[in-house]
């Protein structure tokens, strides 16, 4: 089973607005606030060349994360078949309204 974990800021409406929206699907997932001095938060927007929230990871386990997901900064990187590290897919969407849409689904 895929396990969810989001990446948010604290006061971020479209975070709150996915975290409202898996909640009303019944969707369990796990959830980091981002603050300047986290790390997982820092490395996973260094990857993926963006700093939008939220993001969503859908994880294989706890320790490894299978895909990232979240709104991109431009859109070249919306619907292209996007790798990180040769090891975990990417896929960036033009609004949360997407983002939303699409891990419902997970």
């Amino acid at each position: 089973m895929n396990k969810i974990k989001l990446l948010v800021l604290e006061g971020c409406t479209k975070c709150e607005k996915l975290k409202q929206e898996l909640g009303k699907n019944y969707i369990h997932y796990d959830y980091e606030v981002c603050k300047s001095d986290t790390e997982i938060c820092d490395s996973i927007e260094d990857l993926i060349g963006c700093s939008n929230y939220p993001i969503v990871l859908k994880m294989i386990n706890t320790n490894f994360i299978e895909e990232i997901i979240y709104v991109a900064n431009t859109y070249e990187d919306i619907s292209k078949k996007i790798m990180f590290n040769d090891k975990i897919k990417g896929k960036a969407f033009h609004s949360i309204d997407q983002l939303i849409e699409y891990t419902i689904k997970l």
